[in-house]
């Protein structure tokens, strides 16, 4: 269900770069973009197979944005 309702569609995420967001990003990056059957999530290690793949590959229809600095430095910048 929350791969369906989540297909297509923009996905806002605070992360603090631990392994596990990292992980959880590219889960979501495969979902946006279609990817991943409806029916199933990724296979074992796709995950492993996309990391450092950049969003000019072919295909790429989703819209993913990452903060330079990561969260951190924006709430340092935009303290309000």
């Amino acid at each position: 269900e929350l791969i369906e309702a989540t297909r297509g569609k923009k996905l806002l995420m605070y992360c603090t770069g631990g392994v596990r967001c990292e992980r959880l990003s590219q889960l979501a990056r495969l979902v946006l973009e279609k990817k991943c059957p409806k029916e199933e999530g990724p296979a074992e290690g796709v995950l492993d197979e996309v990391i450092g793949s950049s969003s000019s590959d072919a295909g790429v229809d989703a819209e993913i944005y990452q903060l330079s600095g990561g969260i951190h430095a924006y709430l340092e910048q935009f303290p309000e």
